[in-house]
């Protein structure tokens, strides 16, 4: 079904980050397919200062409340394992940046007073300091987010790093889709 679709590229864009701070000597931990489980997030994501989700984004539009980020189905559960909305409001982050590869992780419901309700919001609200997330359905892709953390690990400030990466993807003239939606705050 849509919400397992294979996504080979964001396995490509996971690993090609994981390289980068392997290089660079910084502890990194990745879980990619099967292993890519919601509850190892949960249990991971709270230890480190770079957060990569790079998965299906679901917007639920007749349930907001449904919208989320799917992982890896579980084989012995046979359940989906989706990091709803409300969820991320309770994880414990200590995250100088999260960045959510996934479609339309930044849309949601509009709540009077309140803004859009998109998933990224409940990042903010568990301690992510920054958060780079998407306004539309994006391709399965690897070049920015790879060039993304490659000026980060270069000691690039977040703006600059990605205003480098759009740019470097511009100048190959890459498609507008596989870079525009990408925003971050």
């Amino acid at each position: 079904d849509e919400l397992y679709a294979s996504l080979p590229k964001s396995a490509e864009e996971v690993t090609s980050v994981a390289g980068l701070f392997e290089q660079k000597n910084f502890p990194n931990k990745s879980y990619l397919g099967q292993d890519a489980q919601l509850q190892h997030f949960k249990d991971e994501a709270k230890h480190f200062n770079y957060v990569l989700v790079a998965s299906h984004g679901i917007i639920d539009w007749q349930q907001p409340a449904a919208s989320g980020i799917a992982f890896a189905k579980s084989a012995s559960k046979k359940t989906e394992n989706m990091l709803y909305r409300a969820d991320t409001y309770n994880l414990q982050l200590q995250a100088d940046l999260v960045v959510l590869s996934a479609c339309e992780s930044g849309i949601g419901e509009l709540a009077k007073g309140e803004g859009m309700m998109g998933i990224n919001r409940g990042f903010m609200y568990s301690g992510a300091k920054s958060i780079i997330f998407t306004l539309f359905k994006i391709p399965d892709e690897t070049a920015l987010i790879s060039a993304l953390f490659k000026n980060i690990l270069n000691e690039k400030d977040y703006v600059i790093s990605l205003y480098e990466a759009k740019q470097q993807l511009i100048q190959s003239n890459v498609f507008v889709n596989k870079w525009a939606g990408f925003v971050l705050i």
